[in-house]
């Protein structure tokens, strides 16, 4: 069997698993339960997805093996919890007939609950003792202008601050409250401040988000290449940081990659003069980027793009009279832009993944590769 039989051959078979996963189903799911209106505890799986989408409602299955979720909203259950401690409560919103569900942040002698991510300023933020039935809702500070004698005057009215005053039997005058900014980060970081002091009678826990881990390394060759003519291959080794909370489809990624090629023909002395590339080492060095991705039941499919510099090394021969004259060697360093596209098949507690990704050939036009390799992924809870 040739080598570019073989090629032919793992394509093949890359794009058949392709299609047959493709149609799998959609399931990030993780062991928890939910809380019903009576207080029962049903025990399942959970869809787990953003804090944004998880406010209005929750995929629930009985079993990790079923098709169709029984989909929850605030109305409908009391509350639902994932085992990472991830846990979600059904509230009544002041304005709206509405309810949504609030995510726990931080527990002691006083509670906060959040909707949407931690990082949105416009976030209704939920308090309540556990000690006492208090409860308040805190919302953002409301802006309004008055016209007086032809003046335009402008107010801020920050009613959540005597809301947390109240909540917590503070002075309103205290300093370090009157300043508070509605952030949820700086509010979660007042409070937790304030349960500390009653940390004895009201253990305090803190709730942090969660973060995915992805590490892929794998090996390339070019889709068209005579072997007998070039040598041609690439590697790379990416990292992954998912902020799985806030967007689980979208994550940070980083890496490098190092590629070859060289020319296994000779130099050709048919021309008078010229320069003829015949090898070139690439090390690129990505700090920056964004990968976009799909999870299905057993594929994850994805894209992404990388900033970086290159560090290159070209060797040339030097045709002069049809002789050649010498071999000439080239160092430079440059930017460059990495993009891919690939998918990931899960194998026990691994990934094989396929990817294509471009590089210059030997002429300088983009040339694409096809990639092989592993990956593997961690939670940090």
């Amino acid at each position: 069997m040739t080598k570019q039989t073989t090629v032919r051959l793992i394509m093949f078979f890359y794009l058949i698993a392709t299609v047959k996963y493709s149609v799998a189903q959609n399931s990030d799911l993780l062991p928890g339960y939910i809380i019903t209106n009576a207080g029962d505890t049903v025990s399942g799986y959970l869809k787990y997805e953003s804090d944004t989408k998880l406010k209005k409602r929750v995929l629930f299955y009985k079993n990790k093996t079923d098709n169709i979720p029984e989909i929850y909203t605030p109305s409908d259950i009391e509350g639902f919890s994932f085992n990472t401690g991830r846990y979600f409560k059904s509230f009544q919103q002041k304005d709206d007939t509405a309810s949504v569900f609030a995510k726990k942040l931080i527990s002691g002698k006083v509670n906060m609950f959040v909707t949407g991510t931690n990082s949105n300023k416009k976030n209704t933020i939920f308090l309540f003792r556990s000690d006492t039935s208090m409860m308040v809702e805190l919302n953002p500070p409301e802006k309004s202008v008055h016209y007086e004698n032809g003046e335009e005057y402008h107010f801020t009215y920050r009613k959540y601050i005597g809301k947390i005053a109240y909540i917590t039997s503070t002075d309103i005058s205290e300093k370090n409250l009157n300043t508070l900014n509605y952030n949820t980060r700086i509010i979660k970081k007042y409070l937790t401040k304030y349960n500390d002091l009653y940390k004895d009678t009201n253990p305090v826990t803190i709730y942090r988000d969660s973060s995915r881990y992805s590490f892929d390394i794998m090996a390339g060759f070019p889709f068209r290449l005579n072997f007998n003519k070039v040598t041609c291959f690439r590697t790379a080794l990416y990292f992954d940081k998912t902020f799985v909370e806030k967007n689980p489809n979208i994550s940070i990624r980083m890496g490098g990659s190092f590629s070859y090629r060289n020319s296994n023909e000779g130099v050709d002395k048919s021309v008078k003069s010229e320069y003829q590339m015949f090898k070139k080492k690439t090390l690129s060095i990505l700090p920056v980027g964004i990968k976009y991705f799909i999870t299905k039941k057993r594929i994850i499919a994805y894209a992404y793009i990388l900033l970086g510099f290159t560090y290159n090394v070209h060797e040339e021969y030097v045709v002069r009279d049809y002789e050649l004259h010498h071999i000439r060697h080239d160092t430079f360093v440059g930017t460059t832009i990495n993009p891919g596209v690939g998918t990931k098949f899960k194998i026990n507690s691994g990934f094989i993944l396929f990817e294509i990704t471009p590089i210059l050939n030997l002429d300088g036009y983009p040339q694409l590769m096809f990639n092989l390799g592993f990956s593997f992924t961690k939670r940090n809870k």
